[in-house]
């Protein structure tokens, strides 16, 4: 309402078409967005999700999101659930993700699609799947983190 327009048309104008993000769909509730779920998406564009937060909100020298509603998003928001931001999973006291270094955040979906962002590593991971259960995310993490030793 604030844009005066759909969610998914000012997404689509002022994020998604400058990262190059194509390959998603959003649920609707009538003519809205819904706004806290239903997105789908593919590896590769929510990896450039992640990558335009990893840059703090810019793409190619241009600001796409405030850098500080980044900040803001992506360090713990509240004492009752320390591992959340404002729509990221935080890892600001080191215990979402052991293996991971404190700077880390991640945007965690439905049937455990995640992306990770690591800052001080430059870094964004993505796993897109439904399965296997039970999942881990400590032996995947790992790997990735000693890979980069």
């Amino acid at each position: 309402a604030a844009a005066g327009m759909e969610l998914e048309e000012f997404m689509e104008h002022r994020v998604f078409e400058p990262i190059g993000l194509h390959g998603y769909s959003w649920d609707r509730f009538g003519p809205h967005t819904i706004s806290l779920a239903g997105m789908r998406t593919n590896a590769r564009d929510l990896a450039r999700f992640g990558y335009l937060h990893l840059a703090g909100g810019e793409r190619a020298g241009r600001r796409l999101v405030p850098r500080s509603w980044v900040e803001s998003a992506t360090r713990s928001s509240q004492s009752l659930n320390p591992g959340y931001g404002l729509t990221w999973w935080v890892n600001t006291d080191g215990t979402t993700w052991p293996s991971l270094p404190r700077d880390a955040f991640a945007a965690m979906g439905y049937l455990g699609c995640k992306c990770w962002v690591v800052p001080s590593l430059d870094l964004v991971v993505v796993r897109i799947a439904d399965g296997p259960w039970p999942w881990d995310d400590a032996p995947f993490l790992s790997a990735i983190v000693a890979s980069l030793a």
